[in-house]
Formats: structure tokens, C-alpha cells, sequence
């Protein structure tokens, strides 16, 4: 089975022992493990009369082939159903950090594909006459659960969307993407309180920090990102953020912890994040002084500054 790394897929199968099936019953050995509380019956599909389940597969990142091993267990039954998983390069991740994995309500996510929309890429004109980003381009139009997400940019490889903040509270969503009317790909990816992934670091006049525009110790930079989830302040899918719009997160430059000056949505903006944050005192000179911000628990890629 071809599956995207980081991402869910669903395990579909008819009843391989006879008896009603818990997850308890259910045992994934190798690259894959049961999402928590996703067993279910398909009431619509049959074979040969009898009940389809689904159970959903939680893949981790890997880089290459891999195989798991499915076991039913009925009392002293035991089956097992062995399989090789093609593992992929995420097909959904985070539009800041690329990495694949859980999403979070509100996070701009990208979204890559073998011709899934048009062949001439379409961009959004800002926010229409009821200041909501669209939700259709170029054809292209995608839903997580029975939700439209607001779309950034569409072509024929690559989409860029919010993730909608409907989602907020579920374990997992199903996304699907339609082109024309007709759904091109569809999958299940699991929901967290945060999944935050950092865009660019800036130093305090607008400038991007790196080894030729570094600054002192005790100038603030601007960390913009994504994925910091629900915020205080009202939220609405597809809407400019409102000012103000704070989240706890925790900062460390160089190994040591820094409270943020300012952590939230960039107002006025669909998805974006920002942390204003001083480089402590003490910080050394260099090209590569590691930073990182964590939000619910939940640490971004680390990304090096570079500091004068």
C-alpha cells in the first residue's frame, strides 16, 4: 500500500474472525499504530453481506519501505495480515516548517499531488465583498470533513489552504480535494491543539536575519510561522485575524528559555503567526544560534539566527 509518511490511512476490512471486534481485539506491529477510537462500521459498504470496518493507521515519518503486521485476535482465534507500506513524502504539511504530520485549526497547510488541479496555477485576489478568503480556485476546491477550506494558491502539484478552525476538538478530519466536482484525493489526518512550523525569522527593521543581516544581543526578531491552533479573541475560517489574538509559547535561543514578547496571529492576516521575541543578554556571536518555539507542548522546527 502506498502511504504518505507522517500522515493516517484507513485499514478497511470484513470481519477475519467471526465475533464482534473492539480495538483491543486489533494489534498493528511495525510502521503503524491504531489511532485511538477510530474503529468503526461502514453501514454502507458490504462483502458478500457482511459488515466493511475501518480502523485508522497513524504513519510515522520515514524515510523509506517499511511493513506492519496486522493481528485479530477472537478469544483463541488469532489472524494475522501482513503487508509493505510505500512510504511517500507527506503529501500535507505544515506550509512554514514542510513537515508532515497532525494539523491544527487554522494552520496554512500545503498540500502536494501528481496533478490534482489546474495546469495553470491560480492565486486568490484578497478577500471578497464579505471578507472571507475563497474557498474555489482554479477548479480546486477542498473540505475537511463537510467544511470548505479557504485556498491560497492552486496548480496542478501543489495547493495551498487554512486548514478550518471547525475542526478544533476532533481527533482526526477527513480532507478531500475535489477538481471539477470530482474528488482527487482524499485522506485522514490527525488533529492537534498545535502543530506550529516557522516561515522566516526577521530582525527588527522588516530585514530577514541570517549572516548577512544579523543582529545584537538584546534586539527583538519577529519569529512568522503557522499552526499555533485556536487563540484567544474571535476566530472565523478564512477571515483576517483580529488584533490581539494571543497564545501562550515558550522560546529558546541558544539553549536558553526566553518569555516572548508578544505570541499570536499577525492581525489582519489568514493563518499567519507571529513571536516577537529579544535575543537574551549574553547570547554569543554567530551564524548559527539556534532558535525554537514551542506552543501547547508542541515544539516547531529549529531554525538558526544569526546574531553580531
Amino acid at each position: 500500500m502506498n502511504v504518505s509518511s507522517g500522515q493516517s490511512v484507513d485499514l478497511l476490512f470484513s470481519n477475519p474472525l467471526s465475533g464482534t471486534f473492539t480495538e483491543s481485539d486489533i494489534q498493528v506491529i511495525g510502521a503503524a499504530s491504531i489511532h485511538p477510537g477510530t474503529l468503526r462500521k461502514d453501514t454502507v459498504s458490504l462483502s458478500n453481506g457482511v459488515p466493511i470496518y475501518r480502523v485508522t493507521l497513524d504513519i510515522p515519518s520515514l524515510a523509506g519501505n517499511s511493513s506492519a503486521t496486522a493481528v485479530f485476535t477472537n478469544g483463541a482465534d488469532i489472524l494475522t495480515r501482513s503487508g509493505l507500506l510505500n512510504i511517500t513524502r507527506p503529501q500535507s504539511v505544515n506550509a512554514g516548517s514542510f513537515v508532515g504530520g497532525a494539523v491544527a485549526p487554522g494552520e496554512i497547510l500545503s498540500f502536494f499531488g501528481s496533478q490534482p488541479g489546474p495546469p495553470n496555477p491560480a492565486t486568490n485576489g484578497g478577500f471578497s465583498s464579505s471578507g472571507l478568503l475563497p474557498v474555489s480556485l482554479g477548479g480546486i476546491s477542498v473540505t475537511f470533513d463537510k467544511t470548505a477550506a479557504p485556498l491560497f494558491y492552486a496548480s496542478n502539484d501543489q495547493i495551498n489552504l487554512q486548514v478550518p478552525y471547525e475542526i478544533a476538538g476532533q481527533t482526526s478530519t477527513r480532507m478531500t480535494v475535489n477538481y471539477n466536482g470530482a474528488p482527487v484525493a482524499t485522506t485522514t489526518l490527525s488533529v492537534a491543539k498545535s502543530a506550529p512550523g516557522i516561515f522566516v525569522v526577521t530582525n527588527a527593521d522588516g530585514s530577514a536575519n541570517g549572516p548577512n543581516s544579523p543582529s545584537p544581543a538584546g534586539a527583538v526578531l519577529v519569529v512568522y510561522g503557522t499552526g499555533a491552533g485556536m487563540t484567544s479573541g474571535v476566530l472565523k475560517t478564512g477571515a483576517p485575524a483580529p488584533a490581539n489574538s494571543t497564545v501562550a509559547a515558550q522560546v529558546t535561543i541558544g539553549g536558553t528559555p526566553v518569555t516572548p514578547i508578544y505570541a499570536g496571529l499577525t492581525a489582519g492576516s489568514v493563518g499567519l503567526t507571529q513571536v516577537n521575541v529579544a535575543i537574551p543578554p549574553g547570547t554569543p556571536s554567530g551564524n548559527a544560534i539556534p532558535l525554537q518555539v514551542s506552543i501547547a507542548g508542541n515544539p516547531t522546527q529549529t531554525v538558526n539566527i544569526a546574531v553580531k
